[in-house]
C-alpha cells in the first residue's frame, strides 16, 4: 500500500499563525483592555500554530525513520536495553 504524500507545511498551522500576526498588529491601534485582549490572543494562536508546525514536522521525520535509526522517541528505560 503506498504511503500517503506529506504536506510540507500543513495549511492550518499557516492560517493559525497569520492569524495571530493580524490579531496581534491590530492589537497595536487599540487601547486599554481590547489592546491587551488582541495581543495576548493573537500570540496564544502563534504559539498552537507553531505547536502543531512543530509535530508535523517530527511526525514526518519519525515516519521517514531518520530520528537515529528508531522510529519512536527516546526513552530513558531504553538505555538498559543496550
Amino acid at each position: 500500500m503506498p504511503e500517503k504524500p506529506v504536506s510540507p507545511i500543513p495549511a492550518s498551522a499557516l492560517a493559525l499563525v497569520v492569524i495571530g500576526i493580524g490579531l496581534t498588529m491590530t492589537g497595536r491601534s487599540l487601547d486599554g483592555f481590547v489592546r491587551g485582549l488582541c495581543q495576548g490572543a493573537g500570540m496564544a494562536v502563534i504559539l498552537v500554530g507553531v505547536a502543531v508546525l512543530s509535530a508535523h514536522v517530527r511526525g514526518r521525520r519519525d515516519r521517514r525513520g531518520e530520528s537515529g535509526g528508531d522510529a519512536g522517541m527516546w526513552l530513558p528505560s531504553r538505555d538498559d536495553d543496550q
